[in-house]
């Protein structure tokens, strides 16, 4: 294995962990670093899952431990400092970690640490940095900021979030390589006071502003600002004078409230300050020739995952690997490198956005109250807003009001609701006919319902921030075109959108309804995509939208009642049960399959011109009817392989050419298959009327036959059943001739013999059944005994075979949350081996 020369740009957390695998491996190793010493200083950050694995196999576990800051918890606060909930810190060392890490660590701790278990092989020069750099296949040449040169066998570039080196090696066409959140940071340091507590705090405040306190030694204070601002012009605050960018956050923090005063005093003297957009970094590729990317530089997370320490040990430990495992062909290694980590730098920047949403949604369903304070002069159940100075005047109230908010009818012209983010009733707006936008750009939770109806001047609707609501009903807004819901509206019981504009339903990122969904009338919406939908209860309803309308449920398992109209594509491949019915109907669909469904109650396909396949292979049972009918194309019905027992009615007609249910065993109601085209059917299902299989009223017809009827009734002593076949006659007189008359009279004595022979010999086999069962133990016909209707949800009724809804706790195969743990195999002295083989840890355990 030949030693390589190798030149790491960065000498923060990333750079120093790849420096002590490659020098541990033997390879020589330069860490360059701008700053004229070692930069020392930071915030807060923490160590979780496999970051604390690649750390104990450092052997440097315990030193890590010794450094870790004496925070216990976290507690939410209101604007008087009163603790609203508290959630303690996990220091077993076992199970799920909460909002304090076992492992907090300041990270001018970590760097130093990292640097004294380094220094001694690797070499750093600081107050330094790379200009510029040129590659062959032989080597780096690299320029220094000192005006020299030097080469190198690998460039490696750990220099963060708004990294040089990957803007040299990026294509030019690419001018942007962020995922811009729309979030803005400032961390700074205060001094400590009496009631700073080892528990941190956070309030968070009207207008999209956060402050959190932090206390990790006797004598300083952490403050961190974080800010959600659209503004294109933001994005270069971190870039102008430091006092430039305290200005900025003095102004815009300067009415928050809690302690934020005594924060912004302080933050004017403090040596200790720096902000930053909260971004994640995204490139196709982390590497050109001879220069690899590691850390935030390559794949930046933003402060929301909580993973970024993690992810840079990670990388460096992966990193390393590769590059002694292929240290003759880097090629290879940094292929290898990014096909590992790049599914676990996926998952870790996905988590990101869903810890910064869940986070802020837990707390506004568990605790509604903590968002700002409640308006003390709401004494009315109901408030009535008639003018933009009403609204303002409820924006001073602030975060959180008690009473329905109504808008009044005679409202006109555009409202703006500031100030306020959680509505703990109800936010209503019916009759507002001159009412033409809408925004509370603060609004996090309504917690009862938003109800906007009959405003058919609205055109702008936004709520941006809007992540849980009630029930919401927006019903007749003919000029409504988008839901600006950015954030994604992500909890709602019931969801109603009837008559209006709406060309697109994007933002509505829902997981259940309990209260059912109605999407209906909406003449300009042809998209409704539901990627997080798993069950609904009540009815889910889409009717009456426009005719190319697309319905994709990619994650829907489990409904109660379904009716589906006019719509041109459907696919919900994963819907495992309907406990009521599903209907399908009007539409211009070509074929139609449900994949895993095994029971319902009733299945109804009607009137669909261009369905031609229907396919439910795996569909056992159903409590209600098999309906199909009026499908002109629809020429073989074969697709129910499994269909076993019907509780109902099976009803069958139209134009097809082969109809079968070879595993059929019981049908409770009547059964009717009729064609107008030939099919062989008959035969079998007259098989299935004689045994009994089918117990209703039973017709079975095509055009060359006579139709086969049957008509039960219940038997007793006296009665059995009567039989009949219908034949077409030639014609038909309405007066009887004497000759028809004498053979009535010739025929009903021959009828009433023919019908005394049936009831003895039924009587007879009934009473040979029942011996036969009496001699066995068992009953006639068991495979027919009905069985009883599934209780309870959707979900939590569906068998345990089906794994991805299975009880909690247990690992999902479609649609995980439960993120399995990757595996880190033991590496010997000399080399550094290792496999990537799953995704970020949610659980960790460690010793």
């Amino acid at each position: 294995m030949p030693s390589l020369k190798v030149l790491i740009c960065g000498g923060g957390c990333a750079g120093p962990a790849l420096a002590y695998w490659l020098s541990k491996c033997g390879h020589n190793v330069v860490v360059v670093e701008r700053f004229p010493s070692l930069r020392a200083s930071g915030a807060q950050i923490d160590l979780r899952a496999q970051g604390i694995e690649v750390v104990k196999r450092m052997g440097l576990l315990d030193v890590v431990r010794s450094k870790v800051v004496d925070e216990v918890g976290f507690s939410f606060v209101d604007s008087k400092g009163k603790s609203k909930a508290t959630v303690m810190a996990n220091k077993s060392g076992k199970g799920a970690q909460s909002l304090t890490s076992e492992f907090e660590i300041m990270r001018g701790d970590l760097v130093r640490l990292l640097y004294d278990a380094t220094k001694d092989r690797v070499r750093y020069v600081f107050g330094k940095q790379v200009i510029n750099f040129e590659q062959d296949d032989e080597q780096v040449m690299v320029h220094f900021s000192d005006g020299s040169s030097d080469s190198f066998d690998l460039l490696v570039g750990a220099d963060g979030q708004g990294s040089r080196v990957r803007q040299a090696i990026l294509p030019s066409t690419i001018t942007d390589p962020y995922r811009h959140l729309d979030v803005h940071m400032a961390y700074f340091f205060v001094p400590r006071v009496e009631g700073d507590t080892d528990i941190g705090q956070m309030y968070l405040s009207p207008g999209g502003r956060m402050v959190m306190r932090r206390s990790h030694n006797q004598h300083e204070t952490q403050v961190y600002f974080m800010l959600r601002d659209e503004s294109k012009e933001l994005r270069n605050l971190p870039r102008t004078p430091l006092e430039q960018q305290k200005e900025f956050w003095s102004t815009r923090f300067a009415d928050v409230g809690w302690q934020t005063s005594r924060f912004l005093e302080g933050m004017k003297t403090t040596e200790n300050f720096y902000s930053q957009e909260a971004v994640q970094v995204c490139v196709d590729s982390w590497h050109k020739g001879r220069v690899v990317l590691l850390g935030d530089a390559a794949h930046c997370a933003s402060p929301f995952s909580a993973m970024g320490t993690t992810g840079s040990f990670v990388g460096a430990y992966v990193l390393a690997g590769e590059i002694n495992r292929h240290s003759d062909d880097l090629a290879q290694a940094f292929a290898n490198y990014e096909k590992k980590l790049r599914p676990f730098v996926n998952e870790l920047q996905k988590m990101a956005i869903q810890k910064y949403r869940l986070t802020i949604l837990a707390a506004l369903v568990l605790l509604p109250f903590v968002i700002g304070a409640t308006c003390d002069n709401t004494i009315s159940d109901i408030i009535e807003i008639g003018s933009q100075i009403d609204a303002d005047d409820i924006a001073g109230c602030g975060g959180t009001i008690d009473a329905n908010i109504e808008i009044s009818k005679d409202y006109a012209g555009a409202l703006i609701l500031n100030g306020i983010t959680t509505a703990a009733s109800s936010l209503i707006f019916q009759g507002a006919t001159n009412l033409t936008s809408f925004a509370a750009p603060d609004l996090l939770a309504i917690n009862g319902n938003l109800t906007i109806t009959s405003c058919i001047l609205l055109s702008d609707l936004n709520l941006g921030e809007l992540i849980l609501v009630g029930d919401m009903m927006l019903e007749d807004l003919p000029n409504l075109r988008s839901l600006n819901f950015t954030s994604g509206l992500r909890t709602a019981r019931g969801i109603s959108i009837v008559g209006t504009g709406l060309e697109t339903l994007d933002g509505l990122e829902i997981s259940s309804a309990s209260d059912g969904i109605n999407i209906s009338a909406n003449a300009a919406l042809t998209d409704i995509n539901f990627s997080s939908l798993t069950n609904t209860s009540g009815l889910f309803s889409i009717q009456a939208n426009n005719p190319k309308m697309k319905v994709n449920l990619p994650s829907l398992a489990a409904v109660q009642d379904f009716t589906i109209e006019n719509v041109s594509s459907f696919s919900m491949p994963g819907l495992y049960q309907v406990s009521g019915q599903l209907l399908i109907a009007g539409s211009s669909i070509d074929s139609f399959s449900t994949g895993t469904l095994q029971t319902a109650g009733s299945i109804m396909f009607t009137d669909n011109p261009l369905l031609n396949n229907i396919s439910m292979p795996e569909l056992t049972f159903l409590s209600g009817d098999l309906v199909i009918a009026a499908n002109e194309e629809l020429k073989q019905i074969t697709e129910f392989p499994s269909l076993t027992e019907v509780q109902g009615n099976i009803d069958v007609s139209g134009d097809y050419t082969e109809f079968t249910l070879p595993a059929l065993t019981a049908v409770k109601g009547s059964f009717n298959a009729t064609s107008q085209s030939e099919f062989g059917g008959c035969a079998t299902f007259d098989k299935q009327r004689e045994s009994n299989v089918i117990q209703g009223n039973y017709t079975c017809s095509s055009p060359s036959g006579s139709p086969t009827s049957t008509t039960s009734s219940t038997l007793s002593s006296s009665t059995s059943p009567e039989v009949t076949s219908t034949h077409s006659s030639g014609g038909s007189s309405s007066l009887l001739s004497i000759g028809a008359k004498v053979a009535i009279g010739l025929c009903v004595p021959v009828a009433v013999i023919s019908f005394s022979t049936l009831l003895f010999f039924w009587r007879r086999r009934r009473r040979a059944n029942a011996r036969l069962a009496q001699f066995n133990g068992t009953q006639v016909h068991e495979d027919l005994t009905p069985r009883p209707e599934l209780e309870g949800s959707p979900v939590t009724t569906r068998p345990s075979q089906k794994q991805e809804l299975d009880a909690p706790g247990t690992i999902s195969t479609r649609h995980s949350t439960i993120l399995e743990p990757i595996e880190l195999p033991n590496e010997s002295e000399s080399i550094v081996y290792h496999e990537m083989l799953g995704a970020p840890r949610e659980i960790e355990t460690h010793q």
